[in-house]
């Protein structure tokens, strides 16, 4: 999981305006925590990493081998299916569906254009580019914390990086306020749980 970690830290270290770098980060990390549950839970190393970039995909195929699975966490192929970076589309949605999106829009996000995200000035494959497209987000992103909560955990809580960053007070000091917080509220470990910064949104 180390891998998957640093993508965390880069998420996390970089300035909140770098958009590329911040959503390319989260869900890479998101793609390579979910490669690492469906080899867990497949036992098959080879086929988790015939994925790719399909988070959905992998998302439910562990589902499928586990219903218990990330309960709190699904891509619904609606909402999923709209070009929801218009600002106008996600309305079309029903109500439950066009709720769903918007409480799990950094997932929806990540899982269908994460290949673009490196690209945020360039026109992307997965969206027409002459569509108008709106996206805010906040930094850090709270939501990420229970998303990796509750993959870690189906993991067993493997041993991180981070968390010997985080007690080695050299590093500490390199990282800021919310950088710091947003890392040690990723782990249940109550010796490095912090008060949750306001984080701000941004355009």
């Amino acid at each position: 999981m180390k891998d998957a970690d640093e993508w965390i830290l880069a998420y996390a270290c970089v300035p909140p305006t770098a958009a590329s770098v911040l959503f390319f980060s989260i869900g890479h990390a998101v793609e390579l925590y979910l490669k690492a549950s469906y080899a867990k839970l497949s036992g098959d190393f080879e086929k988790s990493l015939s994925f790719g970039h399909k988070i959905k995909r992998l998302l439910s195929e562990c589902k499928k081998l586990d219903k218990t699975f990330l309960p709190a966490y699904e891509i619904r192929e609606r909402p999923f299916s709209i070009d929801f970076m218009d600002g106008r589309s996600p309305y079309s949605l029903p109500v439950e569906d066009h709720r769903h999106l918007i409480m799990n829009q950094g997932l929806y996000l990540v899982a269908k254009h994460l290949p673009d995200l490196k690209y945020m000035s360039a026109p992307w494959k997965s969206r027409p580019p002459e569509r108008q497209s709106i996206l805010g987000w906040t930094w850090p992103d709270p939501y990420w914390i229970g998303f990796f909560r509750e993959v870690r955990s189906a993991l067993g809580d493997p041993p991180t990086m981070i968390q010997g960053l985080l007690q080695d007070e050299r590093h500490q000091a390199m990282l800021s306020n919310a950088t710091r917080a947003f890392l040690c509220n990723l782990f249940s470990d109550p010796t490095l749980d912090r008060p949750w910064p306001t984080p701000a949104a941004l355009p």
